[in-house]
């Protein structure tokens, strides 16, 4: 999980300058009063005549580049098993207990309305460990509460 102390920068007055992977924070986009930090990736794409460095949960509306207006980032330092996988942290409130099976911390993935949404944009979430998928809901907190609830009484 993240450092609770972590110092945030707010990517309206500085951005990260290389491709690679980094923390990044913002309000969700379908659920309200939910804060999503998550490890997403800056990387070259496509605007217009000319490509630009840019995070993952931008979205291109055929003029320009937009992004999250509250969008902030930090270093990511940690180890990246592929692009699917990620650690995820909501608002920094709820702590997921370790899985019974294996006693590592269960990884959150989403589904997105599309192929490449970020998880800002996510009506899906769901716990993934090492015995297989546990339980899907559509605002992370409650799955973080059911995981807790279901798996470590």
């Amino acid at each position: 999980m993240i450092d609770k102390n972590i110092n945030w920068k707010s990517y309206k007055e500085e951005q990260p300058k290389k491709e690679g992977y980094y923390w990044f924070k913002a309000k969700s986009h379908t659920i309200k009063d939910l804060t999503v930090a998550y490890v997403g990736r800056m990387r070259e794409r496509g605007a217009g005549i000319g490509f630009i460095l840019s995070p993952d949960c931008d979205y291109w509306d055929g003029y320009q580049i937009i992004l999250p207006k509250d969008l902030e980032w930090t270093e990511y330092n940690g180890e990246i098993k592929n692009d699917h996988t990620f650690n995820y942290c909501f608002d920094f409130k709820e702590e997921m207990l370790p899985c019974p099976f294996c006693g590592d911390i269960p990884v959150f993935q989403f589904l997105g309305e599309w192929v490449i949404a970020s998880p800002l944009d996510s009506k899906d979430w769901f716990i993934k460990c090492c015995n297989g998928i546990f339980v899907s809901r559509s605002d992370p907190r409650d799955v973080i509460q059911e995981w807790n609830k279901r798996f470590n009484g």
